[in-house]
């Protein structure tokens, strides 16, 4: 019970450091008694910021997602071929050519009612 009680005092401890330290100034942070004894080495300190956002996913074209679908077909890819037309058709739905692309991949693929919902 004890070892509850205390970790429970330091994690309010800790949130009261960083939310103070969030909440100031920079140069109040820098003159904080409590925070200038805390031992730091900068060179070991990751500043990067990861980006999750694929910038070329979010700038294709219906027309760039159609030919990766041409060549993943031409690649026998019939699964990936379906997959990049239907993002095509999803920026365009009057995309004819990728519903006709579509098609083909499905009907070489067994799936005959796609297929003619497709060509439809």
């Amino acid at each position: 019970m004890n070892s509850k009680i205390l970790t429970r005092l330091l994690t309010g401890l800790v949130v009261s450091i960083v939310t103070s330290l969030i909440n100031c100034q920079p140069s109040a942070a820098r003159n904080n008694s409590l925070v200038s004894r805390i031992p730091i080495n900068a060179s070991r300190i990751d500043v990067s910021v990861p980006v999750a956002i694929e910038l070329s996913a979010i700038e294709q074209t219906a027309e760039e997602f159609y030919n990766q679908g041409v060549a993943k077909y031409n690649k026998r890819d019939y699964q990936g071929a379906i997959e990049a037309y239907d993002r095509a058709i999803k920026l365009n739905p009057n995309y004819v050519d990728a519903y006709v692309g579509r098609g083909n991949a499905r009907d070489d693929s067994g799936d005959r009612q796609g297929a003619i919902a497709d060509y439809s």
